[in-house]
């Protein structure tokens, strides 16, 4: 992993920037994952706005769920007792659902403690209105 990515995902501030800096984030990079889950750990301590925080995440997570795809699809052949690599890959796998679950959990009771007014966020294909 670049120094740059590692100084790089702390200066996210806006959904603009994290897409910016998942550009600049190498494709081929074996720790993404790992860089991902450090962009998650940085937001759950953030003091921004939680629906800004739930943009910012919301443009992280088709990048986080390809990496733990690629991820699970190398254990998909796993033997078991699986080796300590494998399962040091599934654990860092698991731990990388955590932390997006805890997050989005997170997000979630800010948003409901401060009130629905106070959000400006919507959801793709989410509707204004409520079904009859």
């Amino acid at each position: 992993m670049s120094a740059d990515a590692l100084i790089e995902n702390m200066r996210v501030r806006d959904a603009a920037s994290c897409r910016a800096w998942l550009a600049r984030l190498a494709a081929s990079e074996a720790s993404r994952l790992s860089s991902v889950d450090r962009l998650l750990r940085n937001l759950a301590r953030s003091t921004q706005a939680p629906d800004l925080v739930l943009e910012i995440v919301e443009q992280a997570r088709p990048a986080h769920v390809a990496e733990l795809a690629g991820v699970l699809e190398r254990l998909d052949a796993t033997v078991f007792p699986m080796s300590d690599a494998d399962r040091g890959r599934f654990s860092a796998a698991a731990e990388s659902l955590r932390l997006g679950r805890d997050l989005y959990k997170q997000i979630h009771t800010q948003l409901v403690d401060q009130g629905e007014a106070v959000t400006r966020t919507r959801m793709p294909g989410a509707s204004s209105r409520c079904a009859p």
